[in-house]
């Protein structure tokens, strides 16, 4: 194995993963919760590493095959796990007060899992919740197959390290380079972020923070709220029927729905797995 080139993918993922504390960091700024300086020594940290693993992955040529993308994903959810801990950590909140409880607070987030070790999600910091709700936006199509998509030279190896990441019995693509597929993906997701931001901002009692944070843990299908009885705390019929229509549109196979948003809309009557899916959504309703 090519350990040279898999110490410097995972320095650019953490450069990536530094860049993404940016909007929590302007939050803080914003609301003036006092957090900044954790978030600022996070992205100094998260930078530090990945500088290092970069400076040294970059001494030998690089080439990435099967093994390395396996390795590259793997160690990848780790390191980003450890690094959007990292918030948590210098914010020294009462609320997640060992390392263990940070880094599974942050591993819940990137995976969408939607579990929490909080009691009072109320009592954190702005800029610390949009953080918590930030991340399942990130891991809501992976943070690989992000940065493959904002990646400009993996060529052929983005494709290995898509396979390797990706879940499910098929994995299509939606043009022959796998970034541009990444990138066309992403922009479904981020073009569903902008809408449904926009509807709970403009229509519902929602201010732009709470807006964001329930748009990305929505498409995320995750949960994380900014509020301890979520979304019933701001009981609004129409609230929940936005925030219910784009959580069955973020459970539905994307590479579909862009087929399906490009004029190909006979595909998703063809497709067996939306068939089912939505008579599921269907049948439990009923």
């Amino acid at each position: 194995m090519n350990f040279h080139i898999v110490a410097k993918l995972l320095g650019l993922l953490l450069f990536t993963f530094a860049a993404s504390m940016l909007p929590s960091l302007g939050w803080s700024l914003y609301y003036g919760d006092g957090v900044w300086g954790a978030l600022v020594k996070a992205m100094i940290g998260t930078a530090s590493g990945a500088a290092l693993l970069y400076i040294w992955g970059s001494r030998r040529p690089q080439e990435i095959f099967r093994k390395e993308a396996t390795a590259v994903v793997g160690l990848g959810w780790l390191l980003a796990a450890a690094a959007g801990a990292l918030p948590f950590y210098f914010a020294n909140l009462r609320e997640m007060s060992s390392i263990t409880d940070c880094l599974f607070e942050s591993m819940s987030g990137l995976t969408t899992t939607g579990a929490t070790v909080l009691d009072n999600i109320e009592a954190l910091p702005e800029s610390i919740l949009f953080w918590r709700n930030w991340t399942q936006w990130l891991g809501g199509l992976g943070i690989i197959m992000l940065f493959v998509a904002i990646l400009p030279y993996l060529g052929a190896g983005g494709r290995a390290l898509v396979k390797s990441e990706v879940t499910g019995p098929v994995k299509e693509g939606l043009t022959p380079r796998i970034k541009d597929t990444a990138r066309l993906l992403y922009g479904l997701y981020i073009g569903y972020t902008i809408v449904e931001i926009g509807l709970l901002w403009a229509l519902t009692e929602m201010n732009l923070f709470h807006a964001s944070c329930h748009t990305f843990s929505t498409l995320a299908t995750g949960g994380f709220s900014t509020r301890n009885d979520s979304i019933m705390a701001f009981d609004s019929g129409r609230l929940e029927f936005i925030i219910i229509v784009f959580m069955v549109l973020a459970g539905m196979n994307f590479a579909l729905m862009h087929k399906f948003f490009t004029g190909r809309s006979w595909k998703l009557w063809q497709d067996a797995e939306w068939r089912v899916y939505m008579m599921t959504i269907g049948a439990s309703t009923l």
